[in-house]
């Protein structure tokens, strides 16, 4: 589950709640497991192709808001990488 949430970052959630659950798992846990594989599978061919002639910059972002929520004060942030342009 670790692999997929660095190479499937649309899956991060759904692999975070079950891993709650790796030590006591259920046949509900199970399911989602394999809901989830089932997804990975279905998008197997899909790729990103770089230009190896193109100049290749690499820039991040990242923006973070300690505590800002006022109801439950849990903290927010964000990290965006670009490649390129």
């Amino acid at each position: 589950l670790i692999y997929l949430t660095i190479t499937h970052p649309n899956l991060r959630h759904a692999m975070g709640l079950v891993s709650h659950f790796m030590q006591n798992l259920r046949m509900s846990h199970l399911d989602c497991i394999k809901r989830i594989i089932k997804r990975v599978k279905s998008t197997a061919d899909f790729a990103i192709w770089y230009d190896t002639l193109a100049p290749t910059g690499l820039s991040g972002y990242t923006d973070a808001d300690s505590a800002g929520s006022r109801g439950d004060r849990r903290s927010n942030s964000i990290n965006m990488l670009f490649i390129g342009s």
